[in-house]
């Protein structure tokens, strides 16, 4: 899967962050800017639609990966990509922490187009 574009609200280091994507990638920086939390967002995004609550344990469970830095206790995470390299597609995916560990808010995904979206 090819993602074009990928913007990060309140999860991990990200607080408001917009990841523009081309076929090949590299990910170049000192140490604590992102990187790993990148590709550790996209493992977030392929497990999300079967194992999205076990990755999220795997990274140390729901508090290690909603960013805690802004002025709500239990911010709602959000991950939004691009799909694709000409079909417009989107995905968006929330999540923020509950009494159970976490609550997933519904994931979307739609159709770009020129003048509106279709919901998928």
């Amino acid at each position: 899967m090819l993602f074009n574009r990928i913007k990060l609200r309140n999860i991990l280091s990200f607080t408001d962050t917009t990841v523009e994507l081309r076929g090949l990638n590299v990910l170049i920086g000192p140490n604590g800017v992102g990187k790993s939390n990148l590709i550790e967002v996209i493992a977030l995004l392929h497990a999300a639609p079967t194992d999205l609550q076990w990755t999220i344990l795997q990274l140390g469970g729901i508090r290690a990966v909603l960013s805690l830095t802004g002025p709500v206790p239990s911010p709602i995470a959000k991950i939004e990509c691009e799909i694709g390299l000409h079909e417009g597609i989107e995905y968006a995916l929330e999540f923020t922490e509950s009494a159970a560990g976490f609550t997933e808010r519904g994931p979307r995904l739609w159709r770009q187009s020129s003048l509106f979206r279709t919901k998928l």
